[in-house]
């Protein structure tokens, strides 16, 4: 599957920017570089090296002026809302739908998908990661983008499953 990495920063109005870090290509018959992902899987989860960031991310912590000071812990607000098809939701009180917004400005598909807890919620914005898949290895969760529908081409091989992290403004 193809995957691709890299960083994001968002301000409070919703606005980003977004710098691409590393695509994994698998090989022809579908074999993945493992190794590699495995590499960067822990590199996007673990802890951030402030001094010694990596390259396509210092340069958004040098425009941004970001520091150790700005870190925010990876959970902050995790589980405080949720997203369903009907909208976003506090406990059992979900207000209007939010379409999720994604990098290379993939939306999510309105009134479609499942519900999912926030990842992490923080400066009025709350993040999702979306997950379609096997559904007798793992139950799908949060909303389908339709760029990324199992079956639909983008100039690649068909896309089989959607791993999708998206963001939501939070009502004020």
């Amino acid at each position: 599957m193809r995957t691709e990495y890299g960083w994001l920063v968002v301000d409070v109005r919703g606005q980003w920017e977004e710098v691409p870090h590393r695509t994994l290509v698998p090989a022809a018959g579908g074999d993945g570089p493992w190794d590699e992902k495995r590499q960067l899987d822990q590199e996007f989860t673990g802890p951030l090296n402030w001094d010694d960031p990596p390259k396509s991310l210092a340069r958004l912590l040098r425009k941004y002026g970001f520091t150790a000071k700005d870190a925010v812990a990876v959970d902050a607000g995790k589980g405080t809302v949720s997203w369903t098809p009907k909208g976003l939701c506090k406990g059992e009180i979900c207000g209007v739908p939010c379409p999720q917004s994604s990098l290379r400005g993939l939306r999510s598909m309105p009134k479609e998908g499942e519900k999912v807890e926030a990842a992490f919620v923080h400066s009025g914005l709350a993040l999702f990661h979306n997950s379609h898949t096997d559904p007798e290895i793992d139950p799908d969760k949060g909303a389908l983008f339709a760029e990324s529908q199992p079956g639909q081409e983008l100039g690649l091989d068909r896309i089989e499953d959607q791993i999708v992290s998206g963001i939501c403004r939070l009502p004020r």
